[in-house]
């Protein structure tokens, strides 16, 4: 069951100090507590509230006289106002009323402001932990409550992310979208290309022989690793031991502090053998072989500058299988044509059928990338 121990308040007209919880006026000048009293604990002092007298609901403040009165009290016992006139509790919060004027009861007292901080302090029946301040460093002017600000963006940085994405946005539509450009045809150029390749003796290695592999000679090379066992380390790790009893207070707002039991699991180390992994190569026959493969070996190229492309011829090609054989690979083309643009003589490539379909002389339009020379789509003759 919860305890509840007595809280202290400094008199701020003549000045007393340590003032325990349950006395509503000032011993020393008669003065009641007024609104802007704040309860606290003393260093080192923990005098616990008998268990009939404990009380949860926080005080009320009276509209008229700002003084504090228990919540039980309906009238203020300073100026006999109603508590249903009353505005404000203790922690600042409003006062509740019901349908007719009648006060709804308090169970339990809204949260501590924040500068009301809920401490831990050691499970001790004598000595605190709470850091409160000690009896003669009481200030008496009333609680300043602190002014939340909330950061409010300015309107570049809310606009600067989408800024920067349509700029990037922009350059990428710069960059690629096709443009239109006019010349007029002041010379073509073609090229074409054989490539030939020769069947070739090689020599690889592998952990097996392909068809058609000679065997040169083998050696031991490692295949893989694998993670084997190489020592034992002891590592540390944490078991639960027992758990730590400590408490902390909680301002009720009526001159007393719940006590508040806080549990804190504390551990030990224990050493376990662990083990400690090594890479383990793991060792198989490589095979180094002879082969045949097709490789590139030269090319046959022809070229021009008019219209009259044609394959260079090709010789003779002995393919019987074995190693020195020839054959064709592939053939590639490739055609162009220039004009003046922007003062500069510029080179462009089409495909064979739109290159042959351009004669020297004829003013034409067409597309490209901003950088580049290849024709896209099809070609717009002029008149």
């Amino acid at each position: 069951m919860a305890k509840n121990v007595w809280g202290y308040w400094d008199c701020s007209f003549c000045g007393a100090k340590t003032i325990r919880g349950d006395k509503t006026e000032c011993p020393h000048c008669g003065h009641a507590r007024g609104q802007n009293i704040r309860f606290y604990m003393r260093e080192g002092v923990l005098e616990y509230v008998p268990p009939e007298d404990t009380n949860k609901k926080q005080n009320w403040v009276c509209s008229f006289c700002d003084n504090q009165n228990a919540w039980e009290l309906t009238q203020c016992a300073y100026c006999g106002a109603r508590r249903d006139e009353a505005e404000t509790t203790y922690f600042g919060g409003n006062v509740q009323h019901g349908e007719y004027g009648q006060d709804v009861a308090q169970n339990e007292p809204p949260p501590p402001p924040p500068d009301v901080p809920e401490t831990p302090v050691t499970d001790s029946p004598e000595i605190s932990e709470t850091p409160v301040m000690d009896s003669e460093e009481i200030p008496e002017t009333p609680v300043i409550r602190p002014v939340t600000t909330h950061y409010k963006p300015s309107l570049w940085e809310k606009l600067k992310l989408p800024v920067i994405l349509s700029c990037l946005l922009m350059i990428l539509l710069w960059i690629f979208i096709p443009v239109t450009r006019s010349i007029k045809v002041s010379s073509v150029s073609w090229n074409r290309e054989i490539q030939i390749e020769k069947y070739t003796t090689v020599t690889e290695s592998n952990w097996s022989i392909p068809s058609g592999g000679r065997l040169k000679y083998t050696r031991q090379e490692v295949h893989h690793t694998e993670k084997v066992i190489d020592h034992y380390e002891k590592k540390p790790y944490q078991v639960y031991d027992h758990d730590e009893i400590t408490h902390k207070y909680k301002d009720l707002g009526n001159g007393q502090f719940e006590e508040v039991e806080v549990k804190k699991p504390v551990y030990r180390t224990k050493y376990r053998d662990e083990p400690v992994y090594r890479n383990q190569p793991v060792y198989a026959t490589k095979y180094y072989y002879e082969i045949e493969r097709w490789k590139y070996d030269h090319s046959l190229n022809s070229s021009g500058t008019d219209k009259l492309p044609y394959w260079a011829e090709i010789p003779k090609l002995q393919n019987n299988g074995k190693a020195g054989s020839e054959r064709e690979s592939k053939r590639l083309e490739h055609y162009y044509i220039y004009g003046k643009y922007n003062g500069k003589i510029k080179e462009y490539e089409l495909s064979y059928d739109k290159w042959s379909s351009i004669e020297i002389g004829q003013d034409i339009k067409f597309k490209t990338l901003r950088f580049g020379s290849k024709v896209i789509g099809d070609i717009e003759l002029l008149e």
